[in-house]
């Protein structure tokens, strides 16, 4: 089971269902002065929060018991129009709990509206999908088909208030879910009749605003269960449940953080592939983790992609930076490289000598393993290796390897010893830095 995807998957198909709820009706009475009062105010902000506990039972894969929840807050200044969307999503599997929080902003651009995402520290910028009407339109719509009064209910939080309620079915929201529920890669029949959404929305008694949403979903579990049943997976979901809280307070206009814009700008191009800053610096990746590089006095880049770049200079000296991701020992793995280099060399008649140390750079602290190789007319290579760790997940570690070769000879008779220095290739490991956009 890839729970990451799964749960992404299960708080989408949650809004949507918060969402559909939301197309229910009141009596006349309540929904004509309803909708006076939503003509002349317009919601500002929604706050949402939604749980889901559930067991993911996979038979002789095992079982996995997850919680998860969201926190949404969507504000919108209406004028100037701008909007900022804040999700907080948080997950608890197997005895542990992950947080991951969403940004977005949504600003007029370009004659348009543009969507300035921000997840895992990343920056992505988009044109928006919604119109200006849409972005406008925050909070509870006008459609409650089907509801009733609750006369039991004279309050919310402290405020006088009107309840309503009604049940939305499976059946209904069917054309509004049956996207979501395909991309859980479900292989039978979906039963939307098992599925009914619950909703309670509290209306100010004086204004007939919108205070309140509830909604409590029941057979999702049975309305899966079916299509997940050809995959030998079963699932019970004990409670699903969302709230949302409406404002009408005037917001102060929404802007981007300093520095979004040209993130979003540098991330664009760095998941493109060119690591060329335009300034004489590289920014090298392997996942979100980075890298700046800065071409070395002398050099001119020889080749570049996005996880390395190469420098070489007149004399033939080449200095190169790659990332890795190893899921093995890393220093073990660095070290056969240079073994590898040595048995080839010496096997070919070159006289090695190898050493290896540690030394700290002003940022990164490297593990270096320097081969030299005497060939029968004295003539001599170098090849300088090295290697530091810039972090960890539960898979793997990610590295970035500096690679130096000096010295060489080619067929026409031309050539050049080695005659490094350990100032610069101390200069060449200096030339690599962790990358500010790291998150």
């Amino acid at each position: 089971m890839n729970l990451k995807r799964i749960t992404a998957l299960f708080l989408l198909l949650m809004l949507l269902l918060c969402g559909c709820a939301e197309q229910a009706e009141t009596p006349a009475q309540i929904v004509e002065k309803m909708n006076t009062a939503l003509s002349e105010t317009s919601c500002t902000q929604q706050e949402m929060t939604m749980s889901m506990v559930m067991t993911m039972d996979a038979g002789a894969d095992g079982s996995l018991e997850m919680e998860l929840s969201t926190a949404n807050t969507q504000t919108v200044c209406p004028e100037p129009l701008s909007a900022r969307n804040v999700i907080t999503a948080v997950t608890t599997a197997g005895g542990t709990t992950s947080t991951t929080e969403v940004v977005e902003y949504i600003l007029p651009q370009d004659g348009g509206l543009m969507s300035y995402t921000c997840a895992d520290g990343i920056w992505v910028r988009a044109a928006s999908e919604m119109t200006e009407d849409a972005l406008r339109g925050l909070g509870l719509t006008t459609d409650l088909t089907g509801a009733a009064l609750d006369e039991t209910v004279t309050e919310w939080n402290g405020t006088a208030a009107h309840c309503l309620t009604t049940q939305i079915s499976g059946e209904s929201m069917k054309s509004v879910l049956a996207g979501s529920i395909g991309s859980l890669g479900v292989e039978g029949e979906v039963d939307y009749a098992a599925l009914s959404c619950d909703v309670r929305v509290y209306l100010d008694a004086a204004t007939y605003l919108p205070l309140a949403e509830e909604v409590t979903v029941t057979g999702m579990d049975a309305m899966l269960n079916a299509a997940y049943a050809s995959m030998g997976v079963s699932m019970t979901i004990d409670s699903c449940t969302a709230a949302t809280v409406f404002s009408y307070e005037p917001q102060a206009e929404i802007t981007l953080p300093d520095g979004a814009a040209e993130a979003a700008a540098a991330w664009e191009r760095l998941l493109s592939g060119e690591p060329d800053n335009g300034d004489g610096s590289y920014t090298i990746r392997e996942g979100t983790v980075l890298i700046d590089v800065v071409t070395p006095d002398g050099f001119t880049m020889e080749e570049k992609d996005y996880d390395h770049v190469s420098f070489t200079r007149d004399d033939h000296r080449t200095i190169t930076y790659t990332m890795w991701y190893l899921t093995g020992d890393t220093d073990a793995y660095f070290t056969s490289m240079a073994d590898s280099d040595e048995s080839r060399y010496s096997q070919n008649g070159g006289k090695t000598e190898r050493q290896q140390f540690t030394c700290d750079t002003e940022t990164l602290s490297f593990t270096c393993d320097i081969l030299g190789v005497t060939w029968g007319s004295d003539r001599e290579d170098a090849y300088l290796f090295g290697w530091t760790t810039l972090g960890s997940d539960e898979s793997g570690t990610y590295c970035l390897l500096v690679e130096v070769t000096d010295g060489y000879s080619d067929i026409f008779g031309n050539s050049k010893s080695a005659d490094i220095t350990a100032e610069e290739f101390m200069a060449c490991l200096n030339g690599a830095s962790p990358s500010p956009l790291t998150p």
